[in-house]
């Protein structure tokens, strides 16, 4: 039921402080772009306003840091 809110926790073990998570959610959205901090990973969040039509919705995600 909509709406509903997803969150998807980056711990990928090489990255970087500085490295960019550009996020295309599916749904229409604005691409949007996240900035690691710190050595851990980036946290990121989205909230469907509404149901999908055909059962789901396919989320993209591309980083790059000075290493890539």
């Amino acid at each position: 039921c909509a709406p509903f809110n997803v969150r998807i926790e980056t711990l990928y073990l090489s990255s970087t402080p500085g490295t960019l998570y550009y996020v295309d959610w599916g749904d229409g959205t604005p691409e949007e772009t996240y900035v690691q901090t710190n050595a851990t990973g980036v946290t990121i969040t989205h909230t469907y306003p509404n149901s999908p039509v055909d059962c789901g919705y396919i989320v993209r995600i591309d980083s790059e840091n000075g290493c890539n």
